[in-house]
């Protein structure tokens, strides 16, 4: 009788050994990202890598193509096929968190990456990578669809400086709210500065009439970024998008000109 209880028993055990291991092996691997029309990936060429301890624990790591890690991630949950990587990024603007929500099927992974700045969401795809598959090499043209725009926004042209002033952001992303200063020299040179966690500026401006673009390069951990304000004045309110290169999103820009002793914690209403 202990016999066979005892085979029960093994069996029983064996059985949820091979469960758990098929269960692991849904979501386990590298998946190379792909890029797409909506996520920027092409200049980074990441990978993303999903492991298990056996015991029921995951963790992930998001490395470039030379195989030099970029974010690393213990939260992590998985269902299934399915799955949710929360990775911490630094920046010049404060920790950042970007969310990978995707699903596996047959190698191939699709999902969303959502990222908190802008609470914006990007389609997230990509292929397992085989053991026999090579790192890709990396291009040389890095940030070349950035150098190209910093190219023609060199030649700024002449803004209308009814725009130069300091404007108070409205943003849910930030406890208290940036600011974006737009500045003309005694040589007619113009400038801008935004506020937020840290103070970022660029010569990188230009506009014409009450229309502007500022591009800022901000430094994260897992390269530079850029981040453009492109708008419009009118009636001391500000309108347009802000743009960021790393996933190529874009959020809608607005705010207020500052009035001289006005505080930035909250926005005038109309």
């Amino acid at each position: 009788m202990e016999s066979s209880l005892h085979r029960i028993l093994c069996g029983i055990s064996f059985v949820v050994l091979v469960a758990s291991a098929s269960i692991f092996a849904e979501v386990e691997g590298t998946y190379i990202l792909e890029d797409s029309e909506e996520s920027r990936f092409k200049w980074k060429q990441p990978e993303l890598t999903i492991k298990t301890d056996g015991e029921g624990g995951y963790s992930a790591v998001l490395t470039d193509s030379s195989g030099e890690v970029l974010l690393e991630s213990a939260e992590i949950e998985v269902d299934g096929q399915q799955f949710t990587a929360i990775f911490t990024l630094s920046s010049d603007l404060g920790d950042l968190e970007i969310t990978y929500v995707g699903e596996l099927e047959n190698g191939n992974l699709t999902g969303t990456i959502t990222e908190s700045m802008f609470g914006t969401e990007v389609k997230l795809v990509g292929t397992l990578k085989t053991e026999d598959e090579p790192s890709r090499p990396k291009e040389d043209q890095v940030g070349s669809d950035s150098e190209s725009e910093v190219s023609v926004s060199s030649e700024s042209q002449s803004i209308n400086p009814k725009i130069v002033g300091t404007y108070i952001l409205d943003s849910k992303s930030f406890s208290r709210k940036p600011e974006l200063t737009i500045e003309l020299d005694t040589d007619g040179e113009y400038s801008a500065t935004l506020v937020a966690s840290k103070v970022t500026e660029t010569d990188d401006v230009e506009g014409e009439d009450n229309e502007f673009s500022a591009t800022f390069t901000i430094s994260t951990n897992m390269g530079d970024m850029d981040i453009t304000y492109a708008g419009r004045v009118e009636k001391d309110r500000l309108s347009g998008t802000i743009t960021e290169s790393m996933f190529g999103t874009e959020v809608e820009l607005a705010g207020k000109l500052k009035k001289e002793g006005k505080t930035n914690t909250t926005l005038d209403s109309d």
